[in-house]
């Protein structure tokens, strides 16, 4: 495979290898890739608790957020936070 790279990036990547980070670019485009699966794993968790909600709140589900639902929720967060 061959990649080309916009010259800032190219620059990027041989700065990293050349300051020792890495041995060489195909190492530092190998930590990258990586790098991005390890993201998207962990933002996959997330993405479905925010769909989750969405879903909820579609379904009529949602509770008006209100001076006194904010007073609950912030009781209900310190009680937790002494425990």
């Amino acid at each position: 495979m061959q990649i080309n790279f916009a010259p800032n990036d190219e620059a990027y990547l041989k700065s990293l290898v050349e300051a020792g980070y890495y041995v060489n670019v195909t190492e530092a485009v190998q930590d990258a890739v990586h790098r991005m699966r390890v993201m998207e794993a962990q933002a996959d968790p997330f993405v479905e608790a925010v769909m989750k909600g969405v879903r909820s709140l579609d379904a009529g589900k949602g509770k008006p957020y209100t001076r006194e639902r904010h007073t609950q929720i912030v009781t209900e967060a310190k009680r937790l936070a002494a425990i």
